[in-house]
């Protein structure tokens, strides 16, 4: 009899330690399921949207900017193409928006005529590992209209054009004559080393001296203005003249 019990008293036991091994098999595939969700909504596929203006500045060099909906930290490509000019350069967004630096020809606004600018995704080993995860290693959470499938995987291609206008080059030659010294005596004379030092004092600092000469008590001087940024040609020309009349009939000697 004592037996039997013992007997019983194992089942129940080996009984009770099975469930226990089901229930938590049962919770164990209820964490990995709640898991894999959670992943899925981590990473909810996006319609891509972009937006890029360029902006081109007074010296003919010019700047990208715009925004997207693409994650932050993502990197961006750009490739303009214009008249025998080709340029890439790389911006990062942040906070939904990008800006690129300037693009020159060497240091010199672009040339002149139409412009295809082209914006890409670069490829998705080269980007940042927190962007991965939110885009996916093929970028298979980006979806819509600008994403592409290429010869090195998914990407993303935008396009527009603009066109850079031809600039006047803005400079002006003054000619400077007849402009007499009334103040200079027989011993007080103004000699061409010091009249150099006058032009280059009252001139801008891009203003050039074409010629200079003095024939007795008249100067006569082509100086060839710089741009200025606060007055056009028209004002330019007599500001500077004033200026340097007035010094040179104060100066003695």
């Amino acid at each position: 009899m004592k037996k039997i019990a013992v007997l019983i008293a194992a089942g129940f036991i080996l009984t009770a330690c099975g469930n226990s091994s089901e229930e938590a098999t049962d919770k164990s595939n209820v964490v990995e399921s709640d898991v894999k969700k959670n992943h899925v909504e981590a990473n909810k596929e996006i319609e891509v949207s972009i937006q890029a203006e360029p902006t081109i500045l007074e010296d003919n060099k010019v700047m990208i900017s715009g925004e997207t909906n693409i994650p932050d930290g993502g990197q961006l490509m750009f490739t303009l193409n214009g008249p025998e000019y080709t340029a890439q350069m790389k911006a990062v967004i942040d906070n939904g928006v990008f800006k690129t630096d300037v693009f020159s020809d060497h240091g010199e606004g672009l040339p002149a005529g139409k412009y295809t600018l082209e914006v890409s995704l670069s490829i998705a080993s080269t980007q940042d590992e927190n962007f991965v995860k939110k885009v996916g290693k093929e970028y298979e959470y980006l979806n819509g209209s600008f994403m592409d499938e290429g010869d090195l995987g998914k990407t993303m291609n935008y396009e527009t054009s603009f066109s850079v206008e031809e600039t006047e080059q803005v400079s002006e030659e003054v000619t400077v004559v007849d402009t007499e010294i009334d103040t200079i005596s027989d011993s007080q004379t103004l000699t061409l080393e010091s009249l150099q030092g006058i032009f280059d004092d009252y001139s801008a600092e891009d203003d050039e001296l074409v010629s200079l000469n003095m024939d007795g008590n008249t100067i006569r001087a082509v100086l060839k203005l710089a741009p200025n940024p606060y007055l056009d040609s028209a004002d330019l020309a007599p500001t500077r003249f004033s200026q340097l009349t007035d010094e040179l009939l104060d100066h003695e000697g």
